[in-house]
């Protein structure tokens, strides 16, 4: 689960851009392993995370981006 602040903006997992839920976060099931985390907004610098998402398990991202 990747949470962001600015609310808004574009994540990215592998390349894909995920739907933003009705709570707010993005949710996606991945399979273990690693996976590339990117998230973006106009007037934020982007940010990147190198993901390894343990067998049986997963991880809870909470991103805030820093203004440009």
């Amino acid at each position: 689960m990747v949470l962001t602040n600015p609310i808004d903006a574009d994540v990215y997992v592998d390349g894909v851009r995920l739907q933003q839920q009705p709570n707010l976060s993005y949710d996606v099931g991945l399979l273990a392993g690693p996976h590339q985390v990117d998230i973006r907004r106009e007037g934020f610098k982007p940010f990147s995370y190198k993901a390894d998402i343990p067998p049986g398990g997963g991880i809870v991202l909470p991103v805030e981006l820093e203004k440009q």
